[in-house]
């Protein structure tokens, strides 16, 4: 058996905005299969630049000895895949991502500051930017 299929995992979430090395983590929820995040975290930007950013969303397992393994992620952006006119693997969305992005979008250029809720399904088929934070 699997690790995941023995015990629930130890999951915390990790968060970047890129291209910028900006990262954000959030609490760690100990054995939790259906971890629900309810913690806000502030991610100062400009909204013109938005458009031309990604937000990357990874779960993440803290095993045994501090060993942490990808569980999957989401990333939500304009599914463009160019950044500056270069194409970059981390601008590629599913369609739900993007949807999720565009509302987001669409509440901060008319100065909306609420919560937007939506669930998405974890993909596990990307590389996370950056696996060494």
């Amino acid at each position: 058996k699997q690790w995941y299929q023995r015990k629930a995992p130890n999951v915390h979430c990790k968060i970047h905005l890129l291209p910028s090395n900006k990262r954000y983590k959030t609490e760690v929820l100990e054995k939790n299969s259906h971890p629900v995040f309810r913690q806000t975290i502030s991610i100062p930007f400009q909204e013109m630049t938005l458009a031309n950013h990604c937000l990357e969303i990874g779960a993440w397992h803290i095993g045994s000895l501090n060993r942490k393994i990808f569980l999957g992620g989401v990333r939500l952006n304009t599914s463009s895949g160019l950044y500056r006119g270069y194409v970059m693997d981390w601008m590629v969305c599913t369609c739900e991502e993007k949807e999720a992005w565009s509302i987001i979008q669409s509440r901060g250029e008319l100065g909306i500051h609420a919560w937007h809720e939506t669930t998405l399904a974890l993909r596990n088929n990307f590389t996370p930017f950056s696996t060494n934070s």
